[in-house]
């Protein structure tokens, strides 16, 4: 049923429900068969019913889930991080991001480039973004170099006194491989982000959770309030691509891998078609099949009355027993080999 697209709680739905109704299948037959003595014929017929409703349950419409990372930006002149809002997270920006409580996620700024209404992106030959981490204690501030190649950066760290520019003064440089920090995700808050045409193009009109950077960012070891980037040209922000993994324990284990954030569901066909379709095709199969094997026992009962033998007319009997006696480790064999096989498994649920 999960090849199908069905859910666990369908599921469970759908095997309580068919095996309600396969009850009511001997209640409903056996007496008819009975009263009429027409166990064969009643036999054949839900043979064949059986046969046709399993066979039917390969050309139930499927549901298909596909699973894709969803766009994520920081828009550095802002300070905002813009994810996009997947279809399975019916507008929930607070909890079906799942963002995780208690541990930091690490955040790595690539790409970071010019994005304006009208001439669109374009990177700033003439003067390098600079990702600047600012702080109102004694750490000061810090500002990267981005370097769009995304291979080295370069780091310009400053003390608390700014430039008359409004640039940071810088102490030196070193190589620095990547630009990126650690923050708790979780105490982000949600805000109502603006939407202008540099948000619509980027995410191809589709909708957004907007989230507010929140203290403390963790920078080699650092402690700092808030980054953005520099320098500003009128009319324009700069975008840069976000890396985002949340990590499993405290930020300072680094041997603990890191996962990627929820993915957005995909979903293509309609649930409730294919939940409905197979609830009724199923039942008709297994009500189908469990009146066979009570029409069976019933027959060989009969078969005993009809003779004197002790288990009525050997010859009839066994060509009752033979198919039940055989089949079964034939269809054992063909289950296990398509359930390791790489192909769907229609072997029924336990």
């Amino acid at each position: 049923m999960r090849e199908i697209g069905i859910t666990k709680i369908q599921s469970a739905w759908i095997t309580s429900i068919v095996a309600l109704i396969s009850m009511t299948g001997p209640l409903c037959l056996g007496p008819i068969a009975y009263k009429y003595n027409k166990y064969k014929v009643i036999l054949v017929f839900c043979l064949l019913l059986s046969f046709i409703a399993y066979t039917g349950l390969l050309f139930v419409p499927k549901v298909i889930i596909t699973e894709r990372q969803p766009k994520i930006y920081f828009d550095c002149s802002q300070s905002i991080l813009r994810i996009e809002q997947c279809p399975n997270w019916e507008g929930q920006c607070h909890t079906f991001a799942k963002r995780p409580a208690t541990n930091f996620s690490n955040f790595q700024l690539t790409s970071c480039a010019y994005e304006c209404p009208y001439s669109g992106t374009y990177n700033a030959s003439w003067y390098p973004i600079h990702v600047c981490f600012r702080s109102t204690n004694d750490e000061g501030n810090m500002c990267l170099v981005h370097n769009r190649d995304g291979v080295n950066s370069d780091i310009q760290a400053s003390r608390r006194t700014d430039r008359p520019d409004g640039e940071p003064d810088s102490d030196g440089q070193s190589p620095n491989e990547l630009i990126q920090f650690d923050s708790r995700f979780d105490r982000w808050p949600v805000i109502e982000g603006s939407k202008d045409d540099i948000v619509e193009r980027v995410f191809s009109g589709l909708p957004t959770c907007t989230y507010q950077p929140a203290p403390p960012l963790l920078v080699n070891q650092k402690l700092y309030d808030n980054v953005q980037c520099r320098p500003f040209v009128h009319n324009c922000n700069i975008y840069c691509h976000i890396n985002l993994r949340h990590r499993r324990k405290s930020s300072r284990d680094k041997d603990v891998p890191l996962r990627p954030p929820a993915p957005c569901l995909i979903e293509t066909g309609d649930p409730k078609q294919t939940f409905y379709t197979y609830l009724l095709i199923r039942s008709v199969a297994d009500f189908s099949l469990f009146t066979t094997y009570t029409l069976l026992d019933a027959l060989s009962v009969a078969m005993t009355n009809d003779f004197d033998a002790i288990y009525g007319g050997f010859s009839k009997l066994w060509a009752l027993m033979i198919p039940m006696i055989a089949w079964p480790p034939i269809a054992g064999q063909l289950v296990d080999y398509f359930s390791t096989a790489d192909s769907p498994n229609y072997a029924p649920p336990i």
